[in-house]
């Protein structure tokens, strides 16, 4: 256990991201078929969901490597100035982001929690998260899920700051 990355993880991945492709326009389709703004590629998608008056934005990228894993799947989801003034160092932000961590863990159980709500360096509440190509190959539609599930973290936060998916 002790050499499971250099060992496993990092030789699976040097070869090309296996969410790359299929699984990605697969979830383009699928997150489009919801109504949702989506565009993309075989190697990136980038979708909007409401939260409030605004969107969030989810990024899926597969040629952005781990420095340790190598290749697999980034995936970014950031929430709208809505929980403060979109300075990355801002306390209060930080403060936001922690407190999103310990309540998915304790409210939320469709959702995995591999990943952290962070603040980006631009200043906005993003849930980050990594599938190296390891985890990938674990089970398929783990693209699809990420896309679906990201809809439903984006909901679920939303309302942790009391806005609905379809308020105006």
């Amino acid at each position: 256990m002790a050499n499971v990355i250099e060992g496993v993880i990092a030789p699976a991945g040097l070869r090309a991201s296996d969410a790359a492709g299929e699984p990605m326009l697969v979830t383009a389709t699928e997150l489009r078929r919801a109504g949702l703004a989506v565009s993309g590629d075989r190697t990136r998608l980038t979708a909007e969901f409401p939260v409030g008056s605004q969107t969030s934005l989810l990024q899926m990228l597969t040629q952005e490597p781990n420095p340790r894993l190598g290749n697999g799947l980034l995936s970014l989801l950031t929430l709208p100035l809505i929980a403060g003034a979109g300075k990355a160092g801002d306390p209060e932000l930080v403060r936001s982001a922690l407190e999103l961590n310990a309540r998915e863990v304790a409210q939320l159980n469709y959702c995995h929690f591999l990943g952290s709500w962070c603040v980006d360096p631009k200043g906005f509440l993003t849930f980050c998260h990594f599938a190296p190509n390891t985890l990938l190959g674990i089970r398929s539609g783990w693209v699809h899920d990420v896309g679906t599930r990201a809809f439903a973290r984006t909901r679920w936060a939303g309302e942790q700051f009391g806005l609905g998916v379809d308020a105006e």
